[in-house]
């Protein structure tokens, strides 16, 4: 059943805008195709180039429309949740985890773009060449500031850094903002000891629930959370509209 009511707006995305040099914004729709494709021709005329529409797993009616304009599918979010009153409070013994301090080297820079492989910025090839390293280059110098993390835990051996993880703190909950290893060091437990460490820190501190968001198509990371008891609680379909 097509919505009665037909509306569409865009939230203007000053930094994506800024950075790529064109209009870019994110989409909001409850209509039918008709309106659509008549706002389609509206947001181009005001210098949108490129459009996100965010659309929730539940939303069948969204999902149909964009299917019918054949707009791609360039990423799946997938939101765990670990509730942490479950979790042992015990901190592991003879982690290679620590919590770090120091500052932000290009050691850290390196290792988070290489967490990048599935961004829908590497795997959407109409950005023009180079796009996807600049734009994660300052994702991952933002998502190591103050205001996105509290906190930065990493995996060390013999004074060697192979992995990280930033994490934010809410009132009650916490939040995996991004997540690395060094890709030689995948496959061997070393993400699951990461992710234990943090469970059991915060719960120590007493905080309710750990979330992390990623994206399906990340086999490796959905496993992870899974294997350390994370449960998924909201799936979002992200498209990219080309105008």
């Amino acid at each position: 059943m097509l919505p009665k009511i037909r509306k569409t707006t865009v939230q203007h995305k000053n930094q994506d805008s800024n950075f790529l040099g064109f209009g870019v914004g994110d989409l909001y729709a409850l209509c039918d195709e008709n309106f659509l494709s008549q706002q389609l021709i509206k947001y181009k005329e005001e210098g949108y180039r490129l459009l996100y529409w965010k659309i929730e797993e539940q939303d069948t009616a969204s999902l149909n429309m964009a299917n019918a304009f054949q707009f791609k599918n360039y990423d799946t979010k997938v939101t765990y949740q670990l509730n942490l009153f479950t979790q042992s409070r015990e901190i592991p013994k003879n982690s290679k985890v620590r919590k770090y301090t120091g500052a932000i080297t290009p050691k850290l820079i390196n290792l988070g773009k290489q967490s990048g492989d599935y961004s829908r910025f590497q795997q959407d090839k109409n950005f023009p060449p180079g796009t996807f390293e600049k734009m994660y280059t300052e994702w991952i110098h933002t998502a190591f500031s103050a205001e996105q993390s509290d906190a930065i835990f990493i995996l060390e051996e013999n004074t060697k850094m192979f992995g990280f993880a930033t994490v934010f703190f809410n009132q009650d909950d916490a939040e995996i903002v991004l997540i690395a290893i060094d890709p030689k060091y995948r496959s061997k437990g070393y993400g699951k000891m990461l992710v234990e460490y943090i469970s059991a820190y915060l719960s120590n501190i007493n905080y309710k629930n750990l979330y992390v968001v990623t994206q399906e198509q990340n086999t490796p990371a959905c496993r992870l959370y899974e294997s350390c008891g994370f449960e998924i609680i909201k799936k979002e379909y992200i498209y990219h509209i080309w105008l």
